[in-house]
C-alpha cells in the first residue's frame, strides 16, 4: 500500500466542542475578581453553586483550573478557564525532588496568587510538578480539572 492510498482511507478529524478544548468559560460570582494566571474553583460556600471563583484553601474547593484572562463577576460575566497546560505557581524553596509530586492549592484570596504546596494540606489537588525554578513550580494541570 502505497502512501497515497493509505491517507484516502483515514477518518476525517473531529471538530472540538468546548468539552474537548483546552479551556472552559464559566460564570464568575458576582462581587469575586479573579485575576489572570491565578488557580480558579468551583464556588462552594454552601453547596455548589455554579458560579467559579479564586481559590482560597479549602478541601471542599474542586479546581477548575487556570484563569486566561482577568474578570470581576457580576452574575454573568463569564471567564476562559485553562484545564489543561503547564503553569508556574510559587512555593517556598522548589527542589528537584518536588518533580512527580502532586500539587495542592496552599491559601490566595482576591488579588493574592495562590501558592501550592505538596503532601498533607487542606486545599485541593491542583496538579503534578514537572519542573522548577527559583522560586516557583512548574505544574501540568492535566486530568486534575472537570
Amino acid at each position: 500500500m502505497t502512501w497515497a492510498q493509505a491517507t484516502t482511507h483515514q477518518a476525517k478529524p473531529r471538530k472540538l466542542t468546548n468539552t474537548d478544548a483546552d479551556y472552559a468559560e464559566y460564570v464568575v460570582k458576582s462581587g469575586h475578581t479573579i485575576y489572570k494566571n491565578t488557580l480558579v474553583v468551583f464556588e462552594d460556600s454552601s453547596g455548589l453553586t455554579g458560579y467559579v471563583t479564586y481559590a482560597e484553601n479549602a478541601a471542599s474547593e474542586t479546581f477548575a483550573g487556570v484563569a486566561a484572562t482577568t474578570v470581576t463577576g457580576d452574575g454573568t460575566a463569564t471567564i476562559k478557564v485553562y484545564r489543561k497546560g503547564f503553569f508556574e505557581f510559587v512555593k517556598d524553596t522548589p527542589a528537584i525532588t518536588d518533580v512527580g509530586t502532586e500539587f495542592y492549592c496552599d491559601g490566595g484570596s482576591s488579588g493574592t496568587d495562590a501558592t501550592v504546596q505538596s503532601g498533607t494540606t487542606t486545599g485541593c489537588k491542583v496538579g503534578m510538578c514537572v519542573g522548577y525554578k527559583t522560586s516557583n513550580l512548574v505544574l501540568s494541570i492535566d486530568g486534575y480539572c472537570p
